[in-house]
Formats: structure tokens, sequence, C-alpha cells
């Protein structure tokens, strides 16, 4: 669905500008390409008259048009005119219009008609607003929490509407979440748009499966781990997205922030989602939101919270009715098991590793995302099984670290050195390491040597016989 952001800034609860001049489609794009022949002034299926192009999205461009009838203006999405031969392009084109035409509920954008004549096109309501992920872009804090918590409200009851009717979105995301004003300025309304990607029961289309085998489809910032594989997903995949939503509402940056698809699709899969970038000067969050967060960001789907009404609920709980003033409520529902005996049991099935250095990143992503593909997770240093040294300092010093680290805890450490030799290495065992390595660090070299030596550990602690 298409936005048309207003020439004028809006003010949101809290103070919060939303909005500055310039079009967008559903999928977030800036317009200004012309990916159609059709142009203003051309009249659709006898009734729409184009007025001005808005946005170029991946399957269509959108137009803000004039149902010539009822004299009020729509958006109308056309298919690029390159797709017309690709059969599944037009399944999938189609099936948009289907599944957002079955949803009536306030926080979707509704689709009003459809046509094949003379290509084939979706038409959707007009709203003027923002999207959320312009807005976003624009903040250099995150929003306040009553604005969190009143989008927040607004995208589950969607995402519930949808998932009453087996819809699954797939592709929820900022630039797929329109933010509306009232007359006096104020956020009034967020609606749900783009279905373009929605998986649903569809009677009328009985062709093969819109997935196949080894394609992924979806934004890889916001994919849940069952949908990066490519497996079957279910409302807990939306679920997943709203966690990466949530936790880019609450530090401007989804879970693992910017890096290549590639790293991104890894990272989704395998690794811990990382705790919470408050900027300093934001509200401080509560533990029980930094627990929903985690637990909308599990890996198995059954581990997340099964419906966005019970979501919505916690999300209340913990947001402690910011919107509203009131205290938190504790007869809400929990986490339950979500947050301790499936989660704990989940990390002890896996290496738990610590970093002890003096540079925050001493290991960079791709390491940490290869370490997590083989079962071994960065965790704080109080809860790891085994750790690892990074030190730059001369071989005297590291070894006297090391002494003091081994009187005070017997946990195995691993020692990253480039200095020294053959007599070093040796003094450096005999003062407690379990292994030495040089960097750079490959991910596979180091996993080998943290599971060797968490192997080794676990066989020591275990009585014979």
């Amino acid at each position: 669905m298409v936005v048309q952001r207003s020439s004028e800034p809006v003010e949101s609860p809290g103070g919060v500008a939303l909005g500055v001049s310039a079009a967008w489609s559903q999928s977030g794009q800036r317009s200004g390409a012309t990916a159609t022949s059709l142009s203003p002034g051309t009249i659709i299926a006898g009734k729409y008259e184009l007025l001005r192009e808005l946005g170029v999205g991946g399957s269509g461009t959108v137009f803000q048009a004039r149902h010539l009838g009822l004299e009020s203006d729509v958006a109308v999405k056309i298919i690029h005119p390159s797709l017309i031969g690709d059969e599944l392009s037009l399944r999938r084109f189609r099936r948009e219009a289907r599944a957002a035409f079955y949803l009536r509920h306030p926080n979707i954008v509704r689709v009003l008609d459809f046509g094949e004549e003379p290509l084939p096109h979706i038409v959707m309501e007009y709203v003027q607003g923002t999207s959320l992920g312009e807005f976003l872009s624009d903040l250099a804090l995150p929003p306040p929490l009553t604005l969190v918590a009143g989008v927040s409200r607004q995208i589950l009851s969607a995402l519930e509407a949808a998932h009453t009717k087996n819809i699954v979105h797939r592709d929820l995301k900022p630039d797929n979440v329109l933010l509306l004003a009232g007359a006096d300025g104020k956020l009034s309304e967020a609606k749900v748009v783009d279905f373009g990607l929605a998986h649903f029961e569809d009677e009328r289309d009985a062709g093969p499966t819109l997935t196949h085998d080894g394609v992924i489809a979806g934004t890889p910032a916001y994919m849940s781990p069952e949908q990066c594989r490519s497996l079957v997903v279910g409302p807990a995949s939306d679920l997943y997205a709203f966690g990466c939503l949530l936790t880019e509402l609450l530090q401007l940056s989804t879970p693992f922030g910017d890096a290549p698809s590639a790293l991104l699709l890894s990272q989704q899969m395998f690794m811990p989602p990382p705790k919470l970038r408050r900027p300093e000067g934001s509200e401080p969050v509560s533990e029980a939101l930094e627990e929903l967060r985690l637990a909308l960001l599990a890996k198995h789907a059954h581990q997340r919270p099964q419906s966005a009404a019970h979501v919505r609920e916690l999300l209340d709980a913990a947001l402690e009715d910011v919107s509203s003033g009131r205290k938190a409520r504790t007869d809400r529902g929990s986490l339950g098991p979500l947050a301790t005996s499936e989660l704990a049991l989940d990390e002890q099935r896996r290496t738990l590793l610590s970093v002890i250095s003096d540079n925050e990143s001493s290991l960079n992503s791709v390491t940490e995302t290869g370490l997590c593909m083989q079962g071994i997770d960065l965790v704080p240093d109080d809860r790891s099984q085994v750790r690892l040294l990074i030190d730059a300092r001369p071989l005297p010093e590291v070894r006297e670290q090391l002494l003091r680290l081994k009187r005070d805890d017997p946990r195995p450490i691993l020692v990253v050195t480039s200095q020294g030799g053959a007599r070093d290495v040796l003094q450096l065992v005999e003062a407690g390491a379990a292994d030495i390595l040089k960097p750079p660090l490959s991910p596979d070299t180091l996993a080998v040597s943290v599971l060797r030596v968490a192997r080794r550990s676990e066989a020591a602690r275990t009585p014979a016989g």
C-alpha cells in the first residue's frame, strides 16, 4: 500500500515529529523510477484515472488515482509489464490482492478492487501518513515508550486478525507499517500493508506452492530462523519479525544491525539475539520487556509466545501501561517456561564461551556467527564454561594474568597471542592455558579448540564408573 507523506510535520505522543515530504510505495522505496508504460491521465478498467506515480516496488508501480464515479482518491498498484510472462509473479500478485481483501481490520490497509486489464492491478484505500521505517530513520533517539506501546498494540492487533484467517504476513517490517496522523497532528493509527509474500490457503489457487525448496523469500533483517531455512512458516514467524521490529523501536536498529544478507541469514538461524543496546538518554526499559523481546526472538517457533493476543497482553504488562499511566498488572499471564526452563535447557545443550579482552570487538561478527553455527555461544563471563583470553601485552604479563585467573577459577582458558616461541608457549601451558591459538582466528579453528577443551573439562568433572 501507498503512503503519501505530508509536507508538514505532525506530532506524535511525546512530541516526536512524524514526517516531511516524500512519496513511498508499500515496499518503502522512494518514487521516481518509471516501471510501467502507463502514465498519469490513463484510465484503468474504465473507472480509475491515474493522477501521479507514488512509488515503485519489487512487483509493481503504485499510483494515486481517482475513482471517476465516486470522485474519491484510491491507490492503484500495477504489476510491472516485465512480470506479465512470469506465472509465479502473477500468482503472487493475485494472492496479495486476495489475502488483503479477506481482511477487514482498522489496522490493515484495505484492498477495494482487483482487475486484469490493461495490466493486473490492485486498488487500495489511499491514506496519508509516513512509513514507520522512514519515521524511525529521522530520529536521533528511540521514540517514547508511549508511542512504542501504541504502535505495537495496533501491529499485534493486525497480526491477530490475519492469523485468525490463517494468513501469515511473512514480510513484517517498519517499511510495511504506515503511521497515520489525526486532525490534531498526533499519531492516530498504524496500518500493516503489503501482503505480497503472505502465506495462506487459497482455494482459488490450486497451483504448486509459491515457495520452492531452496528459495528464500522475505527481508533478512526480520526473517525468522525457519523462514531463513525456507521451511513452512506459521504465526510464530510473524511474531519473530515483530520481535525484530520491536527491537528497532527500542534501539533504532534491528537485532543484528547492518550486515550482508548472507551473514544476516546465518545470524538469524544460529546466533542468540544480542542484549538491547538502548542509547544514552532513552527511557529505561523494564526487565519484563527485555524478557518478552528475547522470547519473541527465540530460535525455535515453539519457544515463542504462540499468539499475537498473548504478546499484546505481555507487552501491556511489560510497558507498565505507559500510555495510560497505570501500573503494571500481574494477572495478564507470563512467559512461563519460555523464559526459564525451555530456554535454559536450550542453553545447556550448547557450549558457552566468554571473552576476556581489553578490546570489546576482539571477535568480529563473522567469527561469532561461525561459532554459533557450530554450537558455541558467546555469553557473559559468569555463565561461561570456557574462557578465551585475548591479550596483546608482553607475554610475561599475559602469564601473570593467566595465573591470577586460574587461581580464582578452575574453568579452562584458551589464550590467543601472536607472541613468543616454544619456551614461551610452554610457560603459558604451565600457567594453566588449556590451549594456545595464533591470530587471526578463523571460526573453524577456534570452534575445534573450544569444543575439544570443553569436552576435556566435562570429562574431568565426570566421576569414573
